[in-house]
């Protein structure tokens, strides 16, 4: 509890920043400029606005660098997610539910000259997701590791960022993550400023993205504040496409038929049990997804008409199949056509390279109460329009995705209480070809409540 008091009253960066405005309205230069350096190297959101006035002052008053360049910050973050995901519109309806333990730490460490500022950062991001069996369509691992590596450089008019993340799972290899974000101020006018940014991510088997913007910045220690992001984004990732694979597994049924029909030992109650399969759903999707549902869910039909059993050659070489006694050269001569005749020939679903172009816009506002209180909204949006897909079909689809959320922080010294809301939504609009194929709209709603600290 002590130490706890302790960090309730340590100040800010917020808390500092605002005393130095206090010393540079009254006059006092050496005080405002021992205040904004203390500010510079403590973590907040407020960093590159600091360390710019920082450079600004030493340079008019033509002063040399900073006795100690060096700097070291901790940043971690602990939350637990509750997680509705639900899927409607041309398929049947999902729900699903469950939770996510989420946990970080990453540590900074800074080094300062007159005009630039070099951060190098080392993180990791583990995850533990709860109920992961009863979320199948969700499709999450059991628990996550990113261990991450991050460059930051920091100049008057210039900001860099890079970062890899090494991605390991419960059910799945190792996967690496690229990111980039680099953006130039073109204009600043008082405590705003418009620029121009690149942002890239990489990840390995998809997706690639890229965007440009054109950016706005607002940064007060109270009052409001906000970040808006506008401009264009491309994405390249990989797409099943099932109407490829429908007419390849109709082809695959149609050959099968036609090989049982056409060997030496077929009879006709054989042929009627293989009709009695057909009738079962095993063929005739004709590119319904509904339908080619109920073929994969009958998978099963041939053991509705005679005892599995019977494709066991017993102790006496002889083999029974709806009640016709086979020998066992039959056998041999079956299961060696059968054999050479699938290799090779079961369809597979197969994933093509695809792209995606459209606008884009991300943003962020936050107001902040002189009590360390604040509230947050965040709003992201893309419109994406298909092209050099792997059909026609596909060429007509187009996606609408977004993220919105409400969130509420309140401040005690190094620690950050927040908890809110947030949801991630998709939308498709596709053709009838492919209705069934996915779902026309998702969303994924998140419950959060959690506590972030800074040293």
């Amino acid at each position: 509890m002590l130490a706890l008091s302790f960090f309730a009253f340590a100040e800010t960066q917020e808390d500092v920043y605002y005393r130095a405005m206090k010393a540079e309205e009254a006059g006092d230069v050496s005080k405002s400029l021992e205040l904004f350096e203390q500010a510079a190297a403590m973590d907040g959101e407020y960093t590159d606005e600091i360390k710019e006035i920082v450079r600004e002052y030493r340079e008019a008053l033509g002063y040399d660098e900073p006795e100690n360049p060096w700097a070291f910050h901790l940043y971690g973050d602990v939350a637990f997610y509750g997680l509705l995901y639900q899927e409607f519109g041309g398929i049947e309806k999902v729900n699903e539910k469950g939770g996510d333990l989420s946990a970080s730490l990453s540590g900074y460490l800074d080094y300062s000259t007159k005009n630039w500022s070099h951060s190098f950062g080392v993180n990791v991001l583990g995850d533990y997701f709860f109920a992961n069996d009863d979320m199948p369509a969700l499709d999450t691992n059991d628990w996550t590791v990113a261990p991450g590596l991050e460059y930051m450089l920091m100049g008057r008019v210039i900001t860099l960022d890079l970062g890899v993340d090494f991605n390991v799972a419960s059910e799945a290899d190792l996967r690496l993550d690229f990111y980039s974000w680099f953006e130039v101020s073109l204009h600043k006018f008082g405590n705003q400023r418009v620029g121009l940014a690149l942002w890239g991510y990489y990840q390995q088997e998809g997706p690639l993205s890229a965007s440009l913007f054109g950016t706005w910045h607002r940064s007060v220690p109270t009052g409001f504040n906000g970040n808006v992001s506008i401009g264009v984004k491309y994405d390249a990732d990989s797409l099943a496409d099932y109407i490829e694979y429908w007419t390849a597994q109709d082809q695959y049924y149609a050959n099968q038929y036609t090989w049982y029909t056409d060997s030496s030992w077929y009879d006709s109650t054989y042929a009627d049990m293989w009709q009695q399969y057909y009738a079962n759903g095993n063929n005739g999707n004709n590119g319904n997804a509904e339908n080619n549902g109920n073929a994969e869910n009958n998978g099963n039909a041939w053991g509705q008409q005679w005892n599995q059993n019977a494709w066991n050659t017993d102790s006496l070489g002889l083999d029974y199949m709806g009640g016709n006694q086979w020998t066992a050269e039959d056998w041999e001569q079956y299961m060696s056509q059968q054999g050479a005749w699938q290799t090779g020939s079961a369809p597979t679903l197969k994933r093509y390279w695809c792209s995606w172009i459209g606008p884009v816009l991300k943003s962020r506002f936050v107001y902040k109460f002189s009590n360390g209180m604040s509230l947050e909204a965040k709003l992201n949006l893309f419109y994406g329009f298909l092209f050099n897909a792997h059909s026609d079909d596909y060429e007509k689809v187009r996606k609408l995705s977004g993220v919105w959320g409400l969130q509420y922080n309140w401040k005690l010294g190094i620690f950050t209480l927040y908890g809110g809301v947030e949801q991630d939504y998709l939308r498709y609009s596709i053709p009838a070809s492919l209705t069934g194929v996915f779902p026309k709209e998702s969303l994924l709603s998140e419950f959060k409540l959690g506590f972030k600290f800074d040293i």
